[in-house]
């Protein structure tokens, strides 16, 4: 089955709305806003995109937009009959303040817009030094907010989410040295030009070598190794084999998106050849069901 995603922004470049379409993608169709303008891939390569919204340009505009800017953000949001619903179906929508930073992003229930979400974000509020830091968010219904705090040269020191409490310490170099999650710590060492080499935590150690890596568990015995064999312009190859595995090593194809996000693995060991899938919203977030097992540890923007 197609998996339609449209987007629609404003005269910034700034995301105002993502979501997933229901609209089967024929020449120059497949998207539809709510001010009825249709737009899809082209057998003609020509452009073909979606309407425009106007952005912000005063500080009142977040709270209290003009009329200019509520119309054309109305005209941007899709089309509610086209909007897909299943599994891996989302609805996201943005506005941002007059200086690009984030101010509300909802999420939408495509099947029930009484699931709505609508989370906003609040800046430098407890570090007048740094007035562009995102200080919290706030959610409505409430329950999925957060907080968060940096250190003097803007890394994040601590993120107090929803469902964890992250504390974070940086090396000289600003990249993290320790994460503490609900108290369990996960630390990091690097070579001398400031590739990860090492990965420590409760659960067991991963060692970096290159396209190499090397998993353990708890005691120090190696569990899992894979390399990752990437040439340009082809698909990356993961071989994997387990501690005691009995039928040799594996081999899945990972395939891309045009971002580098690998969305797709095919485990060519195996002779019925399995397909498996996985899908994310437009910043990172996981959309359907995550897969039960993947060939490496890469996720959004990471193929091997």
């Amino acid at each position: 089955p197609w998996d339609t995603q449209c987007f629609t922004y404003d005269v910034m470049g700034e995301l105002v709305n993502a979501w997933t379409s229901k609209i089967t993608p024929v020449d120059g169709q497949g998207c539809k806003a709510a001010n009825g303008t249709t737009w899809g891939p082209r057998k003609d390569y020509a452009p073909s995109s979606g309407p425009v919204a106007d952005a912000p340009d005063t500080s009142t505009d977040v709270t209290a937009p003009d009329s200019s800017l509520r119309s054309t953000l109305a005209a941007t949001a899709p089309d509610p009959q086209t909007v897909s619903t299943g599994a891996t179906a989302y609805r996201q929508s943005f506005t941002f303040d007059w200086l690009g930073n984030r101010a509300v992003m909802t999420e939408h229930d495509p099947a029930d817009a009484a699931k709505n979400v609508t989370f906003r974000y609040g800046y430098g509020n407890a570090v007048a030094k740094q007035p562009h830091t995102l200080g919290s968010v706030t959610s409505n219904p409430p329950g999925q907010g957060s907080s968060y705090s940096y250190d003097a040269v803007g890394n994040t020191k601590t993120r107090d989410l929803a469902a964890t409490t992250q504390s974070l310490v940086w090396t000289q170099e600003n990249k993290p040295a320790t994460i503490t999650d609900d108290g369990k710590k996960t630390t990091y060492v690097y070579d001398a030009t400031g590739n990860r080499l090492l990965e420590n935590s409760p659960s067991g150690s991963t060692l970096y070598l290159g396209e190499t890596e090397v998993t353990t568990d708890a005691t120090g015995a190696i569990v899992r190794a894979s390399r990752a064999y990437a040439h340009p312009g082809a698909p990356t190859v993961v071989r994997t084999t387990s501690n005691g595995a009995t039928t040799g090593h594996k081999r899945n194809v990972l395939l891309a998106d045009h971002l580098g996000t690998a969305n797709t693995t095919i485990d060519v060991t195996n002779t019925s050849q399995p397909i498996t899938r996985r899908a994310f919203k437009p910043y990172g977030e996981i959309r359907g069901p995550k897969p039960a097992a993947w060939p490496n540890k890469r996720s959004y923007l990471g193929v091997g």
